[in-house]
């Protein structure tokens, strides 16, 4: 960051909010002007996509202390809470909708230290985006600073990983590849960097033993992974069970005598990772002083849940609790290094995060209504007990320290996400507030059935003012592995695209956005659906069966049907007017994956045997069967394509590829070219002129004709 704006930063830190009424407002000051001359529909989205939205949540593990991100118009800030109630303290704040954001943030144990990074989004090459073409570009950073007040101080340019010691006296940190330390001063000092290990390689996911003497690691190696152990001060690393595995993810137990990890087999020679069907592994518990480790347990097969990339849960001295797949859904089970696991929840549903709290496991799951998501508290029994407001979507349950408190965010259909808390006898508390959407409807769920069997669910927001069928759009998301759901998203890329939904409604149009197989929530069988994507494209049977569904009501006008969706949905709203544009009267079409056969594994980078969908050359036909850039001669219904140049996630050549194609076959195409633009529209401002563009692209060719 320049020093310009890090004296921004410093300028607006740590400035407190009035009481009363506004104490938990926690709104950052934006710099972004209501646009003048604009259209109604550009002005119908500006304000549904104006109101503050909590995006990250952090607790101290031994104190009340709480902090969380929000995101406005462009802006990012950071605020911190001693306690819940207190009135919030604003850290930090980035303004001038550059395509800046704060996250990451973390709290000592003590709550008086806080930590965060800044810098657009992580990119896969490492190379910073630059959406707003400044002459100076963005740089990643991580900073730290005190909660009661001073400056904001730059711990690294780039730094990442930060764990504090539990007795909160030492910081460590990742930076140049290397184990980072600084001493915290009672004084609200910082000691010396110092970089303890520089002997070895690939070192991540730290973890301090309870008496902040040692420090458990990762060690990523070019072939394999190793779980280190060292005392500080020692000369030598200790290595963990060392196996030809992938090892990572270490915890000590309570007391220090032990470290829970997982481990995950390798790939076989000419295996090619298929990111849908997840990755096997194991839970191993190790003993710190012999260095050897027992298998607690082992998935039966790939496993999609949660848990891969998360250290396990330590229940007690000798348990742990952690995530798998085995029963075709997402649960909690625990087990010890004997081997004796036992699983904890049940139903055709999927958890997807677990914490301890001081008597109970806190749950973030969709067991209690599978098409929302909610925080509950899991008894030795195996009974949820929902502690997140009804009719809300919950996610990121977390303990708060000691105290039997938790933390999480919700949302509604109106309001977007806010953190709150809840402690026994006292309910929730709102921490944050955001200003509800003027208009917004609550959407129904509705379900339908693909040819094949499936069944498929959808939020449907329904048109309002229309008396008599109207125009329909089907929302198709990406990922794929996501769920829309009849509230505001938790995402920041799906928050925009729910209001812009809700906008569309508002103006006479309805919109379905479309659950279809391979996305979450609704088990294994359902996520790691057969032959899809580059395998056969099975998802479009969910396309037609949400536009034969659609046909079935009597508010919808069966010539006026369109899709619109981005990145893999974007796949699917263009595979649909290659092969249906018949069925399908226009598109929109945002940084769409068109050419499978782009996405093989090359002899040249031997590394993309990881690239995820696990396509080989016996499979190469098929994927170009499946892919929309292969399918344009049947193709004939406009279409409107969007992408970033700097797009690292799926490349812009591909919607070029795209759009040549479809010129050479006299199809109406349009474009719109981001410069600097990255996968997820980083910019506010670039948000407000994709949805404008979108929804006045969809208004105009599904209008009545004459």
């Amino acid at each position: 960051m320049p020093a310009s704006r890090l004296a921004l930063v410093a300028f607006l830190a740590f400035t407190p909010l009035l009481a009363g009424s506004e104490k938990v407002m926690a709104q950052a000051a934006t710099g972004h002007k209501t646009r003048t001359g604009t259209s109604e529909v550009a002005r119908m989205i500006e304000a549904a996509t104006g109101s503050v939205f909590t995006s990250r949540i952090a607790a101290s593990s031994a104190s009340a202390a709480v902090a969380w991100t929000t995101r406005e118009k462009g802006s990012e800030a950071l605020w911190v809470v001693k306690q819940p109630g207190d009135t919030p303290r604003r850290i930090a704040v980035l303004v001038g909708d550059t395509g800046d954001t704060i996250r990451d943030p973390r709290l000592s144990p003590d709550g008086r230290w806080i930590s965060w990074r800044t810098g657009p989004s992580d990119v896969p090459n490492g190379k910073t985006p630059n959406p707003a073409a400044l002459a100076k570009p963005l740089i990643q950073q991580l900073w730290i600073a005190r909660v009661e007040g001073g400056s904001p101080i730059l711990l690294a340019q780039g730094g990442s990983g930060v764990s504090f010691s539990p007795q909160s006296t030492m910081v460590a940190y990742r930076a140049g590849g290397q184990l980072r330390l600084r001493s915290l001063g009672g004084d609200g000092t910082l000691g010396e960097e110092q970089s303890p290990l520089p002997g070895i390689p690939g070192l991540a996911e730290v973890a301090w033993s309870p008496d902040g003497k040692a420090l458990a690691f990762t060690s990523y190696r070019r072939a394999t992974s190793f779980i280190g152990i060292w005392r500080i001060g020692d000369e030598r690393v200790r290595w963990l069970a060392p196996s030809f595995g992938r090892d990572g993810n270490p915890s000590f137990s309570p007391d220090g005598s032990r470290i829970a990890f997982l481990r995950r087999p390798q790939m076989r020679r000419g295996e090619v990772h298929d990111v849908m069907t997840g990755f096997p592994y194991s839970v191993w518990i190790g003993d710190v002083e012999t260095l050897s480790a027992n298998e607690a347990y082992r998935t039966p097969a790939r496993d999609g849940s949660e848990q891969y990339g998360k250290a396990p849960l330590w229940l007690s001295e000798t348990e742990v609790a952690f995530l798998s797949d085995e029963t075709g859904y997402s649960h909690v089970w625990k087990a010890d290094a004997q081997g004796n696991k036992r699983q904890l929840t049940f139903g055709k549903c999927d958890v997807e995060k677990i914490d301890r709290g001081p008597e109970t496991l806190i749950v973030s799951s969709n067991c209690n209504d599978i098409y929302r998501r909610d925080v509950a508290l899991l008894d030795s029994e195996g009974e949820f007990r929902r502690i997140s407001p009804p009719q809300a979507a919950a996610v990121d349950g977390t303990a708060i320290g000691n105290t039997g408190q938790v933390l999480f965010r919700f949302a509604d259909a109106a309001i977007p996400y806010r953190v709150a808390s809840w402690k026994e006898g006292g309910g929730v508390e709102i921490l944050s507030l955001a200003t509800p959407a003027r208009g917004f409807q609550v959407p129904e769920v509705v379900t339908f059935t693909a040819a094949d069997g499936t069944e498929v669910s959808g939020t449907l927001f329904k048109a309002q003012g229309v008396n008599g069928p109207a125009p329909t759009a089907i929302f198709l998301h990406g990922g794929p592995p996501r769920q829309m759901m009849p509230t505001w998203h938790r995402t920041s890329y799906y928050s925009y695209t729910y209001a812009m939904n809700q906008v569309l409604a508002q103006r006479g149009m309805n919109v379905l956005a479309v659950n279809f197989r391979t996305g979450i929530g609704f088990g294994q069988a359902f996520r790691n659906a057969p032959g899809y994507g580059p395998h056969g494209a099975a998802e479009l049977q969910d396309v037609l069966a949400a536009e034969e569904y659609l046909l079935s009501r009597a508010d919808v006008d069966a010539a006026r049907i369109g899709v619109y969706g981005g990145s893999y949905g974007g796949h699917l709203s263009a595979l649909a007017l290659a092969r249906h544009s018949d069925r399908f009267k226009t598109a929109v079409v945002w940084h769409p994956v068109a050419d499978w056969t782009n996405w093989i594994r090359r002899d040249d980078k031997p590394d993309l045997n990881y690239t995820p969908w696990g396509i080989t050359e016996e499979t190469l036909e098929l994927a170009r069967e499946s892919s929309a850039l292969w399918n344009v001669d049947t193709w004939q219904s406009p279409v409107l394509l969007i992408v970033g140049d700097d797009d690292r996630q799926v490349l812009a050549e591909e919607s070029i590829w795209l759009h040549r194609a479809l010129q050479d076959q006299g199809v109406p195409a349009e474009t719109m070219m981001l410069p600097g633009e990255g996968h997820g529209f980083l910019r506010h401002d670039n948000w407000l002129r994709v949805l404008t563009r979108s929804a006045e692209w969809l208004e105009a060719h599904l209008a009545a004709e004459d």
